[in-house]
């Protein structure tokens, strides 16, 4: 259907950038739609939620925070595991974090309904999230310690003349696993999604145990 309507307006943008549709009758695909649709479901999502934690409205602000997953008594929400990895000054990278977990968590979940497919099913999702958390790390790395310094750290921040001999062996290895984390990712979110469907349980005893 959405082919249907928007693949005039496809086609002349994707000529316009000189990209060949793999399909021409359906240059939009289907993990496209489904993102915008877990996109859209997110936006409405957190308009209720911000609703809800309206300061002026205790009782509703209450409600509203056992809705976020943010943090909870358990001590499972994204805050929570924020503070654990990150300790103090965790909530400032909430809305990163918060975002793209929430988006992979609604984007598993939509393959349940009728109709609809899961967008993290296709790797290029899952990678184009992983590619979005290696660049903000980083990016979040420079910030805080400075290019130079962020470039030590990666040396093991030599402060002596051992340390600074054996920063000439740990600083291709650490920006060679760093990289790899790009990868990893990748393959650890898509894995997730598999890992998640009831379905394929009794076929990968891995995702059975997790």
């Amino acid at each position: 259907m959405v082919n249907h309507i928007f693949a005039p307006i496809a086609l002349s943008l994707l000529h316009a950038l000189h990209i060949q549709p793999a399909d021409y009758d359906t240059p939009i695909p289907e993990y496209v739609v489904m993102s915008l649709i877990v996109l859209v479901v997110c936006t409405i999502l957190a308009l209720i939620v911000r609703a809800r934690l309206s300061v002026e409205t205790p009782r509703s602000a209450s409600a509203g925070r056992r809705i976020a997953p943010t943090t909870n008594p358990i001590g499972f929400g994204i805050k929570d595991l924020l503070e654990e990895n990150v300790a103090h000054g965790g909530w400032k990278y909430i809305a990163f974090t918060g975002s793209i977990s929430i988006f992979i968590l609604l984007s598993n979940l939509l393959s349940v309904f009728p109709a609809f497919s899961a967008p993290t099913a296709v790797v290029v999702v899952p990678l184009a999230c992983a590619s979005l958390t290696f660049i903000y790390f980083n990016w979040q790395g420079v910030r805080h310690h400075g290019v130079g310094h962020y470039l030590l750290t990666f040396a093991g921040s030599p402060k002596t003349a051992a340390d600074s001999a054996l920063a000439f062996l740990l600083f291709p290895v650490e920006l060679i696993s760093t990289a790899a984390r790009l990868l990893s990712l990748t393959v650890r979110l898509w894995g997730e999604y598999f890992c998640q469907r009831p379905a394929l349980h009794h076929l990968s005893p891995a995702c059975s145990s997790s």
